[in-house]
């Protein structure tokens, strides 16, 4: 839990005033394992995923069914850079169960699909999400795609 939640205090902190950390001190905070988790896409593979999106009609690919690839790590870090929300914190429920806090600024925010990438590539499972639209127990994730 620890490494956890020191990335989210990194995050908290670049998000109230820029500290100019680099790509390396982004994934200093983060083990090898846990930088196994994103997607480290090869030039192929990102060429690949460019026509798939490219050719899939936009309705379809702005949906639920739509299968994605799994987030890759400087995507992640923007994205929770970029959010229109306010990182609170880790606030403990009881000794197994953690709430990540946030509080939206506008709506839409930007989404939650960043943070859930955060908490699980720490080794931790997503029981639930509050998007500001109610609490829905379960792990959301979209389809996954695979170049293959």
């Amino acid at each position: 839990m620890g490494r956890l939640l020191a990335a989210v205090e990194a995050l908290k902190a670049e998000k109230k005033g820029p500290t100019a950390r680099d790509d390396a001190a982004w994934r200093a905070l983060f083990t090898l394992d846990q930088l196994k988790s994103f997607w480290w896409p090869s030039p192929e593979e990102r060429e690949a995923w460019n026509r798939f999106w490219f050719s899939t009609p936009l309705p379809k690919r702005h949906s639920p069914e739509m299968p994605l690839p799994p987030w890759d790590f400087a995507s992640m870090i923007d994205a929770i850079l970029e959010g229109e929300y306010e990182l609170v914190g880790i606030r403990n429920l009881d000794a197994t169960e953690c709430l990540l806090q946030f509080d939206p600024e506008a709506y839409p925010f930007g989404g939650t699909g960043s943070l859930q990438a955060l908490i699980r590539a720490f080794g931790f499972e997503v029981l639930g999400v509050d998007d500001g639209t109610g609490y829905k127990a379960g792990d959301f994730r979209p389809p996954l795609w695979s170049a293959i």
